[in-house]
């Protein structure tokens, strides 16, 4: 008799594919690519993913490759799963574009980055993320003039502070709020343009909003 068991199974794996293949395909055709992608699938029981994320997340490792974390016990799997796909996809194809990696993005980039990734996760699954809603527009702007003078210094380091910091300058999520509502005015402000479009531009151009001073 053994004690020990190995994940993720494959009933796991057989289990979630079928999702991960068609928000795949659905990502492909709104953003198309010519390089790999590969995806690696892992099974958690994470609380706060479970909990908070509808049983699914998701990281960008490099420009081929994204983990995608999976509770399969969760009822809302399939839509968080849906979810995380659509985003690090995004993150994927951003750095195919702009060869840059997480740790060498400025602030500004992961702004952008950010922004570009929740808004085409919310047109492949017709939702809103959460984490976007997490200060009002109005604090957004409050947060922007705090850190507007470091765009270039290190994304990472900054993202950390703005976004889990959770304290009463930096509320939990607020980088993430702040980086939906730059691209949603950029998007308000260039009507139909394309998901291939929008993201070969630079980051200095999607910063250029007035309503934030740029």
């Amino acid at each position: 008799m053994t004690n020990h068991i190995i994940l993720p199974t494959t009933d796991f794996l057989d289990t979630v594919r079928p999702t991960v293949e068609k928000a795949l395909q659905d990502c492909e055709k709104n953003l198309p690519t010519n390089k790999n992608v590969r995806i690696i699938l892992q099974y958690t029981e994470d609380k706060f993913v479970s909990e908070k994320m509808n049983g699914s997340a998701g990281s960008t490792e490099d420009e081929e490759s994204m983990t995608i974390k999976i509770n399969t016990n969760t009822s809302a799997w399939k839509d968080g799963v849906r979810a995380s796909v659509a985003h690090e996809y995004n993150h994927v194809v951003w750095h195919q574009i702009h060869g840059k990696d997480w740790q060498t993005v400025t602030l500004g980039e992961l702004l952008v980055m950010e922004g570009l990734a929740q808004h085409f996760e919310e047109q492949l699954t017709g939702k809103r993320p959460l984490w976007s809603t997490a200060v009002s527009e109005e604090k957004t702007e409050e947060i922007f003039k705090t850190i507007k003078e470091h765009l270039q210094e290190n994304g990472p380091e900054w993202w950390q502070n703005i976004s889990f910091e959770n304290s009463d300058k930096y509320p939990l999520w607020s980088g993430y709020a702040l980086a939906y509502v730059i691209i949603k005015r950029q998007l308000e402000k260039r009507g139909d343009v394309s998901w291939p479009d929008i993201m070969h531009m630079k980051s200095q151009e999607l910063l250029k909003l007035k309503t934030f001073g740029l």
